[in-house]
């Protein structure tokens, strides 16, 4: 570990219950008791807060265990060993998968790009603690970082000038900075907030453009001493949104707007641009990428099936169908968002069928289906196509759910990922390679599309009669 003042010290200890236990730590604790909780569990812990004035360099951590029938005392030495001092590092993003949790174990905060400078005033393990402001702290694995040589410039920027364009299916924003910084971006109600650290707001010009009818204003504010943020509002309610660092000193922030579509039949989809994603790739030996059934079905060509059906189905109601795959060809998780923004999607779909981790108890509830989406944009899309699961699969519905799947993350357009049936069950297998539940399911996802679209029904249209109207002729 590498600490600083303010931190804490956890110690935990397994030993014989009901011991007498304490730690130390030279040059700063000696002899510090532990509390064994619950009382009889042989767990012992204790803490220490670091002061101000506190420095040790790569001490190791001492406990004795004492007491009871056996007379002596038991001692262990910590594998790892503890620095604490005041120093800052200084760490650059390294790779295009790197994240950023609130916790060593926690959850993601966001997904820093390539170059972006951070940093650094502590270590645990193989995981940086990176000190974004004041009051907002992240972590990041080893891995995923250079550390900067000494007497580097810290990252600090400001921001320039904010100017907005019209692009083909919705607007631009491109704002001046002169370094790479790590961000978060919320989206609200026809909004999208981008919160920048390390980052002084300057910007005495936003620059808007006339052609522009998407993006309705742009405010901003100082949030905290070196964290500045940016709000724009909208007409619409979004559809999707990158965010990158240009070549040239830029944030770029792209928004979507909604497609505009035929909604008329027979071709109510005309216009529309899907990309469906058949999850996983072909790899017939371990370590396999996704599920395999007790018949032996592996789960990238029952995604496939399935996908080549839905293709054909989207087809006939006019959309512009991009397969991620369209065979045996291992396609990279992180290039199917790429593969999707560069076909100009409006919808992803990602088709996958379910398994069940090992250990579980694959009786111990109804499984059937779920659909799971990440962005608020895509929250209605997967509501919609859910309620058309509910109406049509005979199967236990496992419902709507929140799912960081990278491949619904990264995704500039609204996205879900289906998992239709459970690959473990022989029955469901069995239906996964059925074509007639295959056919029906691919109706249920284009009718759930069709809703969220908000198309008319199909009108039925009216047959001719076949009699002949006898022509009445004047009476002489």
């Amino acid at each position: 570990m590498r600490l600083r003042a303010n931190d804490w010290i956890s110690v935990y200890a397994l030993a014989t219950p009901y011991k007498k236990a304490v730690f130390s730590i030279k040059g700063l604790i000696n002899n510090s008791r532990m509390d064994e909780l619950p009382e009889g569990s042989g767990r012992y812990y204790g803490s220490y807060y670091i002061k101000s004035d506190d420095e040790i360099k790569d001490r190791k951590v001492k406990v004795k265990i004492s007491g009871g029938k056996v007379k002596g005392t038991k001692q262990l030495y910590s594998d790892g060993s503890i620095t604490i001092n005041s120093d800052i590092e200084l760490v650059t993003v390294s790779t295009d998968t790197a994240v950023l949790k609130n916790g060593i174990r926690g959850g993601y905060m966001m997904f820093p790009p390539m170059g972006v400078r951070m940093m650094s005033d502590g270590k645990i393990g193989s995981m940086y603690r990176i000190k974004l402001s004041d009051c907002d702290s992240a972590w990041i694995h080893e891995s995923k970082i250079s550390v900067a040589s000494k007497n580097v410039r810290p990252p600090d920027t400001e921001t320039g000038v904010i100017k907005l364009s019209k692009t083909d299916n919705g607007s631009m924003a491109r704002i001046s900075m002169y370094d790479r910084v790590p961000y978060v971006a919320v989206e609200g109600e026809k909004s999208l907030t981008v919160k920048l650290y390390y980052t002084r707001f300057h910007s005495n010009w936003v620059i808007y453009d006339s052609s522009d009818t998407f993006t309705k204003n742009v405010n901003f504010r100082q949030a905290g001493t070196n964290v500045a943020e940016i709000n724009f509002e909208f007409n619409k309610n979004i559809w999707g949104y990158d965010i990158y660092y240009s070549t040239r000193n830029a944030l770029i922030v792209e928004f979507k707007e909604p497609p505009s579509i035929s909604r008329k039949w027979p071709k109510p989809l005309k216009g529309l641009n899907i990309v469906i994603d058949p999850g996983h790739s072909a790899k017939r030996e371990p370590p396999y990428d996704g599920a395999i059934g007790p018949m032996g079905v592996f789960e990238y060509e029952a995604n496939l099936w399935l996908s080549e059906v839905l293709k054909k189905d989207f087809e006939k109601l006019g959309a512009n169908i991009t397969m991620t795959r369209i065979g045996d060809e291992d396609v990279p998780l992180r290039e199917r968002p790429k593969i999707a923004k560069k076909a100009k999607g409006d919808i992803f779909i990602s088709v996958h069928y379910n398994a069940i981790g090992d250990g579980k108890d694959p009786f111990a509830r109804p499984r059937g289906y779920s659909l799971y989406y990440y962005h608020r944009h895509s929250a209605e899309f997967a509501r919609s196509v859910h309620e058309s699961y509910i109406k049509n699969i005979k199967l236990p519905d496992e419902g709507v759910r929140y799912g960081d799947y990278h491949v619904i993350r990264m995704t500039y357009m609204p996205a879900i990922l289906l998992e239709s049936a459970y690959m473990i069950y022989p029955e469901q297998e069995e239906m996964s390679c059925s074509p007639s539940f295959r056919e029906k399911l691919s109706r249920t996802i284009v009718k759930g599309a069709l809703d969220f679209f908000d198309v008319p029904k199909k009108p039925k249209w009216k047959k001719k009669s076949g009699k002949k109207k006898k022509r009445r002729g004047k009476k002489r």
